[in-house]
């Protein structure tokens, strides 16, 4: 079977040992992300089903899993000298990653849905959308489910550590941050070896 058919979910519940039924029940409560076909039947990528069983730590055949890919990075700020800082950081410290960059919070809602990138790293003060209702959108799409988030932003006083937390994000970090901090927590959010 070609690596990008999506699967059925009878190839899915075979793979999990289970029924249809609760195939279709993951799939409704968010854990499984799926589209609906025309005729109404759901179908399951590949890179979904990967991020289902790895975070549930269920055994299957290689062959159902999307063939690895470089860890995708999407970089967020409206600082053009920041986007480039962390480019090149990350670029040496996360051998293979594959980066993309947006200015505004538009610009990162759009190349989140047509990239998914395994982790987006947030300012918070951006213009049109800012970092915590880019953070918010992500959460509310049960497709995006598995998608990391880290932000980063320059508070003058009290960084709000805990309500960028409840926003939905991994990690937060305050600017100016050390460089070996930061790519050690990219690393740690991608769950790669340092």
């Amino acid at each position: 079977m070609p690596k990008e058919k999506p699967l059925t979910v009878k190839q899915v519940a075979d793979q999990c040992h289970v029924s249809k039924v609760s195939v279709l029940r993951w799939i409704k409560q968010g854990e499984l992300g799926s589209y609906t076909t025309p005729g109404g039947h759901h179908r399951i990528r590949r890179e979904d089903f990967r991020t289902f069983v790895s975070k549930y730590k269920i055994p299957v055949d290689e062959e159902m899993l999307p063939a690895k890919r470089n860890k995708r990075i999407l970089i967020a700020d409206d600082d053009s000298a920041i986007r480039e800082l962390v480019t090149r950081v990350l670029t040496k410290e996360v051998k293979g990653c594959e980066i993309e960059v947006a200015a505004d919070g538009y610009e990162a809602f759009y190349l989140i849905g047509k990239i998914k990138p395994d982790l987006v790293i947030l300012d918070i003060k951006m213009p049109q959308l800012d970092g915590l209702e880019v953070c918010r959108k992500i959460r509310a799409q049960p497709t995006l489910k598995g998608m990391k988030i880290f932000i980063v932003t320059g508070f003058k006083k009290d960084f709000p550590r805990e309500s960028i937390i409840q926003t939905g994000a991994d990690a937060c970090m305050e600017k100016p941050f050390d460089l070996k901090d930061f790519a050690r927590e990219v690393k740690t959010l991608l769950q790669v070896r340092e």
